[in-house]
């Protein structure tokens, strides 16, 4: 959880990306014991994405981790709380392939607010902590960025 929330302060969207697939790791081992296999698949493919949002912007990462998690919804979800991360992953998947900076962070909060939604549904109290100050930290660091004008050090969005 520390990594999570450590990566959500940050106003470097590289450094942000390196520590959020850690914490995407650690959280999809957490959801697959938990018994989410979905949430885990999810998760751990969150992981791999933010690594390659360091390099590849724009629909190149989107359309690929769109298409992961559309094969999750319909061959490995069995109910609908087992949808709630993938529309949660789709939101991160187009917050950080089309946006960067502020807007990357908002689009996170969605994001962030909608896997609280499943972490509170599957019994996950730490999840849920930790979602809750999420949404506080991107916030908190959009307005950071804002007020000290802080642009987002990722490569251009590649149409």
């Amino acid at each position: 959880m520390a990594l999570s929330l450590s990566a959500k302060f940050l106003t470097s969207d590289r450094k942000m990306l390196f520590l959020s697939s850690s914490a995407a790791l650690i959280f999809a081992i957490q959801f697959t014991l938990l018994g989410s296999p979905v949430g885990g698949m999810v998760a751990g493919l969150a992981g791999i994405r933010y690594i390659l949002g360091v390099r590849v912007r724009g629909w190149t990462l989107a359309i690929p981790f769109l298409a992961l998690n559309l094969l999750i919804a319909v061959f490995v979800t069995k109910d609908a709380v087992g949808l709630i991360p993938v529309v949660a992953t789709s939101i991160g998947i187009l917050a950080m392939s089309l946006f960067s900076g502020i807007g990357m962070r908002l689009g996170f909060v969605a994001a962030s607010g909608t896997w609280l939604v499943h972490n509170l549904m599957v019994g996950s109290i730490a999840a849920s902590a930790m979602e809750t100050i999420a949404i506080g930290l991107f916030l908190l660091t959009s307005w950071r960025m804002y007020r000290d004008r802080i642009p987002s050090d990722l490569p251009a969005q590649k149409a």
